[in-house]
């Protein structure tokens, strides 16, 4: 006997395109196919019961961001936490522990 899919099963679920008259019939008939089906209907009606989450704005949207713009609360790359050691930046490469500003150039 073949069972139903995971996506037939879904498609069930929700009465889409794509749902068989035999699906209907075969959970009828096949216990494991039908134990299958009401795991996934719990999880589907608590998932139907969540809010859907609002998009992000669009690059170049009302916000004011360009593509390509860091985000906003972001630090620079390289730089850890804004953390200066002297008068150099701490980050990758930047600075070495104990070093004055005048060795950090060499």
């Amino acid at each position: 006997m073949n069972h139903l899919s995971e996506e037939e099963l879904i498609l069930h679920y929700y009465g889409e395109e794509g749902d068989s008259p035999e699906a209907a019939l075969h959970l009828d008939e096949c216990a494991e196919c039908r134990a299958l089906y009401g795991s996934l209907q719990r999880v589907l009606n608590v998932v139907d019961t969540l809010p859907v989450p609002e998009m992000a704005p669009e690059p170049g949207g009302a916000d004011g961001l360009a593509v390509g713009d860091p985000p906003v609360d972001q630090p620079e790359p390289g730089i850890a936490d804004g953390l200066v050691v002297g008068d150099v930046p701490v980050g990758a490469g930047h600075a070495r522990p104990g070093a004055s500003p005048e060795e950090q150039e060499n």
